[in-house]
C-alpha cells in the first residue's frame, strides 16, 4: 500500500529539510502500530509525521531537540494517524477516489506549484550566495539564472528519489488529499447558522471589545493580533476579529512601496536607530534634572543632553544626505508608478500593488483590501503615519519617503468611532460561526465512524 502522507509533510520531505536534524531512525519501520478496519498503519508512517513535528518545533519555535521531543504527544499523534486512515477509507467507500480529468488537473496544478515554489526559493538562495561571484559549471550559452533553475530542478528530483517517491506518487497523494477534502466539504455543505445567532454574536463582540479596548494601544494591538487579553483574566482572550468597536481617529490605507537599495536601507536604518538612542538619552536626563536638587548634578545631566542633541543633529544631517542619495536611485521608477496611480480608482491601484509593490505584507488583492490601520499609536513610521492619516477616503498621496523607500498611499476609508454597522460585518461573523458549527458537526461524525469501526492501536510499539 502506498504511503498516505499529508501534502505539507510530502513537500518537506521532497525539499530535504530534515537534513542535519536529530530524527527518529530505527529498523522497525514495518512494525504495525495500529489497524483501522484491517488496514495496517506502519511505524514508518508514525516516524515520518513525528519527524515533521520535531523539525517544526526546532525550526519555527526555536526549541532544542530534547524539549521539542517532550512537546510531542505520541498518543495524540497515533490517534491522528488513525483518524486520517479512517477518513481516507470513508472517502474511498463513498466513491471520492474515482478521479476525473478535472481532479487530476487540479492536483497536478498543486504539485506543480509546490515544485515551482521549491525551485524559486532555491534559485533565490543561489542568486544571493553567488552575488558578484563567478558561477562555474554552466553549459555553453547558459545564463546564471538558467543554470540555477537547472540545478534546483535536479535537486528536487534527487530528493524525491532519495525519499523513495516520485512525481507521480506525489500526484497520487495530492489526489487522495483533495478527495478527502471534497468528501468533508460535501458532508458539511448544508450546515448553516441562524441570523439571530449572528446578531447575538455581533452584540457580544461589541460589548466585550468596548469594555476591553480602553486605550489606543489596546485597540491597535487588538486590530493587529485579532485579540487582546482580558483585563479581568490574563488567561482569557477577547476576540477582536472582526472588530466591532472603533476608537476615534483611525483609518485604513493601502500602499505601493518602492524600496531603496538594500545597502541604503541598512544605512538609513542605522541612522534612525542612533537618533532614537539620542532621543532616549535626552529624555532620560531631562527626567533626572526634574528629580535632582543638586545644581552640580543638574549641570552634568544638562551637559549630557547638550552632547546628545549635538550628536543627534549630526546624525540627522547624515541621514538627510543618505536619504537624498537613496531617493535619487529610485526616483524615476517612483515617478513612473505614481503617475500611473495618482488618479486611479481602487481597482487600478490594487492592480499596481500586486504588480509593482515591494511591500511583502501587501502583495495580494485580499491584503490590499484589508489595508493597514493608521492613527494614534499605530506603530507606523512617523512620516508614513502622518501622510496616511491626512488623507480623505479615496485620496492618493504623493510619494512619501521613509528609510524603507518611497510609499504611495491610498486611503480606503476613515473608521467611524463607535459601533460598526451590522451589515458591514454580518458576512464575516456568519462565516466564523458556520466554520465553528461545521467543525463541531465534523468531529461528531468522526466519533460516530470510530465507534462503528474496528480500530486497534499498539502504543507500546511506538
Amino acid at each position: 500500500m502506498k504511503k498516505f502522507i499529508s501534502a505539507a509533510l510530502a513537500l518537506l520531505m521532497v525539499m530535504g529539510i530534515f537534513s542535519g536534524c536529530t530524527l527518529v531512525s530505527k529498523d522497525d519501520s514495518k512494525v504495525v502500530i495500529a489497524t483501522v478496519n484491517g488496514v495496517p498503519i506502519l511505524k514508518e508512517k508514525f516516524d515520518e509525521t513525528y519527524n515533521y513535528y520535531l523539525y517544526a518545533y526546532t525550526t519555527y519555535y526555536g526549541l532544542d531537540s530534547s524539549t521539542a521531543a517532550q512537546s510531542i504527544n505520541k498518543t495524540s499523534l497515533l490517534e491522528q494517524l488513525v483518524q486520517d486512515e479512517l477518513l481516507r477509507q470513508k472517502a474511498e467507500e463513498a466513491g471520492y477516489f474515482n478521479f476525473t480529468d478535472e481532479h487530476r488537473a487540479a492536483a497536478q496544478e498543486t504539485v506543480d506549484k509546490d515544485k515551482q515554489t521549491y525551485i524559486d526559493n532555491l534559485v533565490e538562495e543561489f542568486t544571493n550566495a553567488f552575488n558578484g561571484k563567478e558561477v562555474k559549471g554552466k553549459n555553453e550559452g547558459e545564463s546564471d539564472k538558467d543554470y540555477f533553475v537547472r540545478i534546483a530542478t535536479e535537486k528536487y528530483l534527487k530528493n524525491l528519489e532519495e525519499n523513495g517517491t516520485s512525481e507521480e506518487e506525489m500526484l497520487q497523494e495530492q489526489l487522495k488529499s483533495d478527495a478527502v477534502q471534497r468528501f468533508k466539504d460535501d458532508k458539511l455543505k448544508d450546515v448553516t447558522v441562524l441570523d439571530a445567532d449572528v446578531l447575538t454574536k455581533y452584540n457580544e463582540l461589541y460589548d466585550s471589545q468596548k469594555q476591553e479596548l480602553t486605550t489606543d494601544q489596546l485597540f491597535v494591538s487588538g486590530w493587529n493580533q485579532g485579540y487582546v487579553k482580558s483585563s479581568s483574566d490574563n488567561n482569557t482572550q477577547v476576540s477582536c476579529d472582526p472588530m466591532i468597536y472603533y476608537r476615534a481617529g483611525y483609518s485604513l490605507v493601502m500602499q505601493i512601496l518602492i524600496k531603496f537599495e538594500e545597502d541604503d536601507v541598512k544605512t538609513l536604518q542605522g541612522y534612525v536607530d542612533s537618533i532614537s538612542d539620542c532621543d532616549e538619552t535626552i529624555e532620560d536626563n531631562k527626567k533626572k534634572i526634574e528629580e535632582e536638587t543638586d545644581d552640580a548634578k543638574k549641570a552634568e545631566y544638562q551637559q549630557l543632553i547638550d552632547n546628545a542633541e549635538a550628536e543627534k543633529k549630526g546624525l540627522q544631517d547624515k541621514y538627510n544626505t543618505a536619504l537624498t542619495g537613496a531617493k535619487s536611485k529610485i526616483q524615476s521608477k517612483t515617478d513612473e508608478v505614481y503617475n500611473s496611480v495618482k488618479d486611479a480608482d481602487e481597482a487600478k491601484f490594487i492592480e499596481v500593488i500586486v504588480d509593482k509593490s515591494e511591500d511583502t505584507g501587501m502583495q495580494t488583492e485580499e491584503a490590499a483590501k484589508k489595508g493597514y490601520l493608521v492613527g494614534p499609536e499605530d506603530g507606523m513610521v512617523t512620516e508614513f503615519s502622518q501622510a496616511a492619516t491626512a488623507l480623505k477616503a479615496g485620496e492618493v498621496s504623493k510619494p512619501v519617503a521613509t528609510y524603507y523607500g518611497y510609499h504611495i498611499i491610498r486611503s480606503i476609508k476613515n473608521l467611524k468611532e463607535g459601533k460598526v454597522d451590522f451589515e458591514d460585518v454580518k458576512d464575516e461573523i456568519t462565516e466564523q460561526l458556520t466554520s465553528e458549527k461545521k467543525n463541531t458537526e465534523w468531529n461528531s461524525m468522526i466519533e460516530t465512524w470510530k465507534s462503528e469501526s474496528k480500530i486497534k492501536t499498539y502504543e507500546n510499539k511506538l
